[in-house]
């Protein structure tokens, strides 16, 4: 079972690295700009006008058009539930039932949302208090604000910037992570360079070449790293660190770790079945 889970991710990336390339070599002469603020849209209905609500076919949108969807309407997929496009903008308390797939950038305004996946070739940017219910993966940069979240795991080729309050419910893969204040993930976090703000936290593991721990910051698993920086306050159950800086009553003596309940919890254990 591992071996075919090492197979798929690797076949995974092989995809999608060839539709990068195929992406650059195409012209992008059949696109189009598709506009969803109450204009009629080829291969989709408008449900309910007062609510806003369009509900489309499966193909009624592809990988080289550009969407924008206007504020507060809501964009329901058909048939496989994706949504194609070539780069994706969502208006302030808009969203997508479905998934969403670009061949470039997504970017998700205040209170937007994504009901499953979001897959995007280069970046993806969500707003304060935006979400993605299931996974985020990005070819390069995820930049999360204040109080945003993505329901399952996340990988950013490059870079992953997490707002003020935001939190991540299961696992997050990259190269630079960076932690703002009380955030957290609430599985393991793997990058090779960690920076987590005052009182951010990984409930589980987190593995990297250089960590940086702020004020009261602290991991409730294994913390691994090469070089270790822990501010006043900082702890953690268990570490293995080559080079640890630790600041006041920083380290795992007497470490105030906390295991909370958090808002991942019935996401990943209860009804919701994730």
């Amino acid at each position: 079972m591992k071996q075919a889970r090492k197979g798929y991710k690797v076949l995974k990336w092989a995809v999608l690295g060839a539709a990068c390339c195929a992406l650059m070599a195409a012209t992008t002469a059949n696109a189009v700009a598709i506009a969803f603020s109450g204009a009629l849209v080829n291969g989709c209905e408008i449900s309910d006008i007062k609510e806003k609500t369009y509900v489309c076919e499966d193909d009624a949108t592809t990988d080289v058009d550009t969407i924008a969807i206007g504020v507060d309407y809501i964009v329901t997929m058909l048939g496989d539930g994706e949504m194609k496009v070539f780069t994706a903008a969502l208006g302030v308390g808009s969203g997508v039932h479905g998934d969403l797939y670009s061949a470039s950038t997504v970017a998700l305004a205040v209170d937007a949302y994504v009901t499953r996946n979001v897959t995007a070739l280069t970046t993806v940017a969500l707003g304060a208090g935006s979400y993605v219910g299931r996974n985020l993966w990005a070819g390069t940069t995820v930049a999360l604000g204040a109080g945003s979240y993505v329901g399952q795991n996340v990988f950013a080729g490059t870079t992953f910037a997490l707002g003020a309050g935001g939190y991540v419910c299961k696992n997050v893969k990259t190269l630079t992570a960076a932690l703002g204040a009380g955030t957290y993930v609430h599985r393991n976090l793997e990058a090779t360079t960690v920076t987590l703000g005052a009182g951010a936290y990984v409930n589980r593991d987190l593995t990297a070449v250089t960590a940086t721990l702020g004020a009261n910051a602290y991991v409730n698993g294994h913390l691994k790293a090469v070089t270790g920086t822990l501010g006043a306050g900082a702890c953690y159950g268990t570490a293995t660190i080559q080079t640890p800086t630790l600041g006041a009553l920083a380290g795992a003596v007497g470490c105030p770790l906390l295991r909370p309940r958090t808002r991942c919890t019935p996401i990943i254990y209860g009804r919701e079945n994730y």
